[in-house]
């Protein structure tokens, strides 16, 4: 073993020796799997090096030459951000089949059909997406339809989305209007949830100032600003334990309740062939009519504010059966509704007189 050879041990101390090169192929797999500091992947490869600061320094500065060969091969190293910066290789990404290509057009197509107000990065995304579609089909493709843009709503995105892919927290300030809104919020990014009913963009992630796993709408979030605070998503952070059986972005594992409603015969099939989540299996009576029990999880009023609108899309055929503040939270609903199209009823035929 030549001393002078580059490719072969460093002079590292007695307690650990690897060959270089086999140092390099595990530092290549472990970049390529996650991004990783040079403090941790000496402790990775070096589990019972002391940490004596010579002894220490040494180990990682063989890394650090690791990492610098490596580069002389283009594996492709990029360096990220951040204190103490983390080295990572992207691979590069699979391609899509021409199904599959379909479906994610599709999905992003939706979203910024029911987008407010026009999201650039929709935009971008499809225009990428599109040049993948062949051409007779791109000559198909309608563009968006004209909508005013929401400068803030676009930039708020992309800091979120930096923040998730980087690790980094965003402050702002959060409530439905930027006069309003409450200071000083500090947010972990572990995930974003589009919701089913509105298509509206969520962000779930630890919240620092109340130390708590928090859901928050993007458009209610106000001054977004990008962080030098890096994080990792916890090992045990799961969405599903967030988002569970949710009718929206309010899961049903923190905080739910069981609703019983009867439907109709004439909305019964429809019901049947729905397929919306935490419905149990119709019980069937003679007459046609169904009954049916819902998962639903409540927010902090105590009610299943996300299911509500889907029953009081079924007008007079459903009936809340349980629980009992449910059932007259939904009968004052129908009382109020009634009344107001009374008094709309009285001031019109005033007006005709």
């Amino acid at each position: 073993m030549s001393a002078h050879d580059p490719f072969m041990s460093d002079n590292l101390p007695e307690f650990e020796r690897i060959n270089a090169l086999k140092r390099m192929e595990r530092i290549t797999r472990l970049l390529r799997e996650d991004p990783y500091s040079i403090r941790q992947l000496a402790e990775i490869l070096y589990p019972d090096a002391p940490l004596v600061d010579r002894a220490w320094l040494r180990v990682q500065r063989s890394i650090q030459r690791d990492i610098e060969r490596l580069n002389l091969f283009n594996v492709g190293i990029q360096k990220l951000g951040g204190r103490p910066p983390r080295y990572h290789i992207p691979q590069p990404a699979e391609a899509l089949r021409d199904i599959e290509v379909l479906a994610v057009h599709a999905a992003l197509r939706l979203m910024s059909h029911h987008s407010p107000a026009h999201n650039e990065h929709y935009h971008a995304a499809l225009q990428k997406l599109s040049r993948q579609l062949p051409q007779s089909v791109q000559q198909s493709l309608s563009t968006l339809p004209p909508a005013p843009t929401r400068a803030q709503e676009n930039d708020n995105l992309e800091k979120i989305a930096q923040a998730w892919m980087q690790g980094r927290t965003i402050r702002f300030e959060y409530g439905r209007s930027r006069h309003q809104a409450e200071p000083g919020c500090e947010l972990e990014v572990y995930y974003v949830e589009v919701n089913r009913q509105n298509l509206a963009t969520y962000v779930i992630g630890r919240e620092l100032k109340r130390d708590a796993i928090r859901t928050l709408k993007l458009s209610r979030m106000w001054f977004v600003t990008l962080t030098d605070r890096h994080y990792e998503i916890p090992g045990d952070f799961n969405p599903a334990s967030v988002l569970g059986g949710a009718w929206g972005v309010i899961g049903n594992t923190r905080n739910a309740t069981t609703l019983t409603l009867r439907f109709t015969p004439d909305a019964a099939y429809r019901v049947i062939e729905g397929g919306y989540p935490g419905m149990s299996d119709p019980e069937i009576h003679p007459d046609g009519s169904i009954i049916v029990t819902v998962e639903a999880g409540l927010d902090n009023t105590g009610l299943p504010r996300e299911v509500l609108p889907w029953i009081y899309s079924w007008g007079p055929r459903v009936q809340v059966l349980g629980p009992e503040h449910v059932r007259q939270h939904w009968l004052n609903e129908l009382r109020a509704a009634l009344e107001n199209a009374s008094i709309n009823d009285v001031a019109k035929r005033e007006s005709v007189a």
